[in-house]
């Protein structure tokens, strides 16, 4: 530490001491006093016990606040710190170590992954974030973890060296290189990010932020990865006949069967209609093999658009599915575009009728318009007539109140009644995050409960 660092810290110290306000700064400009960029285990030390010999502590502390996050100089208080590892940190250096060695890692699931990072999905600063780990470990995912079905593997592998030339001087892409230090890595392999709950898009990501891929690929489909549900796709050869495709059609309620070689080569693919034809026209037996009654196969690549792939679903009732190896993953049915949008779409269905039912449920409560608007924040000015123009949150803030709870004449539990509501409100906020996966099993049960609880009182008349 310079002398220059030494007598910012005294003055900073002399000033708290005379109760002085000091200036905030974010903890990237903290680091760079000291010469750093990233919060590695030795330069996390260095600066802590340069701020605890002068009576110096950071609200929050720097070494788990953001790195672009504003801090601020407080009196220290004895006590003793720990420098955090997180998940995400201890995972990411075993990969590299395990890769250093040549040797390959184990495939993790994409929602182990998420999890490593306290996510449950994939937001948008959530990829942003795993994004910016992945490079300061100078590794990627392959396939690549924004385009795998949730339940899907990937396996970490060190990145491409020949990207460029990073700031340090490390190749963009390779392992960042070992401080001369013992016991520091100036990767910033210890820097630790908040754990975001559930991957929600309010906080400010990580340094090398890294654009997402908003794109809804047709791979990330369940159907699409057979493999990681543990399920086989149900084929047949060329040379089997034409029953035996038929009793394997009927055994699993499919419409459809690829007719394959390995698992890459796509000759075609049985369906009902081939076979119907085939044999109400009596061009052979259920005896003959199946590659004279098939029809074409259409494949598509795993990373092709949901949207761009729904007309060959439409018009042939299916498309195979080829992952980045050229193998056959999966085959997605005009059925499984179906369950795909309904699982998409009732979240937000759900959550606009019960809304609706709670503005119904308000207006019961003769509120004026001034009442109303009450509600808004101070700052916000929009203008408010009715129930209709207030948000979730101001609906809820109205019922919160004994008072107007009164007012409605609703002879129920408020306190149950509000808190379910607030859980509503607080799923319907990650809901409107439009993130790719599916929601949470719980939450949506948490939805269909609470829409069943106001439609039951719509039906008794009670709203």
């Amino acid at each position: 530490m310079d002398d220059d660092v030494k007598g910012w810290l005294d003055g900073i110290s002399s000033k708290l001491i005379g109760g002085e306000i000091i200036p905030s700064l974010t903890t990237r400009e903290l680091l760079a006093r000291f010469g750093a960029q990233r919060r590695g285990v030795a330069t996390v030390n260095t600066i802590r016990k340069s701020l605890e010999q002068r009576g110096i502590a950071t609200s929050p502390d720097f070494a788990t606040a953001w790195i672009d996050q504003q801090i601020h100089f407080v009196p220290w208080i004895n006590g003793a710190y720990e420098v955090p590892t997180a998940p995400w940190a201890k995972y990411l250096q075993q990969a590299v170590e395990v890769l250093e060695r040549g040797e390959p890692t184990e495939p993790v699931t994409v929602r182990a992954l998420l999890n490593w990072f306290g996510a449950e999905r994939r937001g948008g600063l959530v990829v942003a974030n795993i994004q910016s780990a992945l490079s300061e470990f100078g590794l990627r995912t392959e396939p690549d973890f924004r385009e795998t079905y949730i339940d899907g593997e990937v396996s970490l592998e060190l990145a491409s060296a020949t990207q460029g030339t990073g700031a340090d001087g490390t190749e963009v892409g390779e392992p960042p290189r070992k401080s001369e230090h013992p016991g520091e890595d100036q990767s910033g392999r210890n820097e630790v990010p908040s754990p975001d709950p559930e991957g929600a898009d309010s906080a400010t990501p990580m340094g090398n932020h890294v654009a997402a891929d908003p794109t809804f690929r047709i791979g990330t489909l369940r159907s699409a990865n057979l493999k990681s549900v543990k399920r086989s796709l149900i084929r047949v050869s060329p040379n089997d006949t034409i029953a035996h495709a038929v009793t394997l059609m009927l055994a699993h309620n499919v419409s459809q069967i690829p007719v394959m070689q390995g698992d890459r080569t796509v000759r075609g693919v049985v369906t009902w209609q081939a076979v119907g034809t085939y044999l109400a026209l009596k061009l052979g037996s259920a005896e003959d093999q199946v590659h004279k009654c098939m029809a074409g196969a259409i494949v598509t690549k795993a990373d092709k658009s949901l949207f761009a792939a729904i007309p060959d679903v439409m018009d042939g009732d299916h498309v195979l599915i080829q992952d980045g190896h050229g193998a056959i993953s999966g085959i997605v049915t005009a059925n499984d575009v179906n369950e795909v949008f309904c699982e998409l779409t009732e979240p937000f269905l759900l959550l606009g009728e019960i809304e609706n039912y709670v503005r119904v449920l308000v207006e019961r409560g003769a509120f004026s318009a001034s009442e109303l608007a009450a509600l808004r924040n101070p700052d916000d000015k929009r203008p408010v007539q009715d129930a209709a123009d207030l948000t979730l949150g101001e609906l809820l803030r109205l019922l919160q109140a004994p008072a107007n709870w009164g007012r409605i004449q609703l002879a129920l539990d408020r306190p149950a009644f509000v808190a379910d509501l607030e859980e509503v409100r607080s799923i319907r906020n990650d809901v409107l995050h439009f993130r790719r996966d599916r929601l949470a099993e719980e939450k949506l049960a948490t939805l269909r409960r609470f829409a069943r609880l106001v439609q039951g009182l719509r039906r008794a008349r009670a709203i």
